[in-house]
């Protein structure tokens, strides 16, 4: 069985920094067991930071359980409005911004859990968090081609075939040629009201747009800045909502807006496949 340090292994589960649960541990605060039920006789008492001790212990601080290890993954359905960074820049602290480091329970934020890429302010859908530095890297580089699924709202009666052949070809940005995979289009009621219909890339448009909508589904391959948004823009179909759909095998599913939910045994299974273990 493998060992860890005691202080890493508390840092893990969310207990505190690597220099915090050091103090703790180097005060005899920390006992272990094989079991959570295990009675105080039971209990190995720690007697230092440097102590080893089973990865899947049961560990107790000041006689209290402390909770199992931090999950590898789990998934968040990001809100409008919401900025994809632990804490916004001082800069803009006037402003209030919701930043995720609001919403993270404190022991994912000690453990150092961390959002995989991220999602643009105005755009909702799913958002993963990794304690995972390797996989988060496997999950976001280009080369793995983790794919991205998206679905757009858009303005313009877009045409299925044409569109499809467009994305397909790739589609010339500012930041270079990108392609897409288009799974559908159908028609559209537009956006929610009035205030989501305003197209943030057309910021000098003073006109109101009162034509049809329609809703875009597309693959991604890479998930540079405003990619999806500015490709649509490019062919002639400006984006007014956009919401992730799935990341690699993991979906969003029915999972309620601004909620988070465990990863299953498989996801969780095919995210460790890109770690080759």
């Amino acid at each position: 069985m493998e060992l860890v340090r005691i202080d890493k292994l508390l840092a893990h589960r969310g207990v505190g920094t690597r220099s915090a649960t050091f103090e703790l541990a180097k005060a005899r605060r920390v006992c272990w067991s094989n079991r959570d039920d295990s009675p105080h006789e039971e209990r190995t008492r720690v007697a230092g930071p440097k102590d080893k001790v089973p990865i899947g212990a049961s560990l107790f601080l000041d006689g209290n359980l402390v909770p199992g290890a931090l999950p590898l993954l789990i998934a968040y359905h990001k809100p409008k409005f919401v900025l994809s960074a632990m804490r916004d820049d001082i800069r803009w602290k006037d402003q209030a911004r919701r930043h995720l480091g609001q919403i993270l329970e404190p022991r994912f934020l000690k453990g150092g859990m961390h959002p995989v890429g991220r999602l643009d302010y105005e755009t909702t859908g799913l958002l993963l968090f990794s304690t995972d530095g390797k996989l988060t890297q496997q999950l976001l580089h280009p080369r793995r081609g983790v794919e991205k699924e998206y679905i757009a709202t858009v303005e313009g009666a877009a045409d299925e075939c044409e569109l499809s052949a467009i994305l397909a070809e790739g589609v010339e940005t500012t930041e270079g040629t990108h392609t897409a995979e288009l799974i559908e289009v159908t028609p559209s009621d537009g956006p929610l009201n009035e205030v989501d219909a305003l197209t943030l890339d057309d910021e000098n448009d003073d006109d109101e747009y009162c034509g049809p909508y329609s809703d875009v589904r597309l693959v991604v391959k890479e998930g540079k800045h405003r990619m999806v948004r500015r490709i649509l823009a490019n062919c002639g179909y400006p984006v007014v909502e956009l919401k992730r759909l799935r990341h690699g095998e993991i979906s969003l599913a029915k999972l309620p807006v601004g909620e988070f939910r465990s990863c299953s045994n498989e996801e969780i299974e095919w995210a460790e496949s890109l770690l080759g273990k």
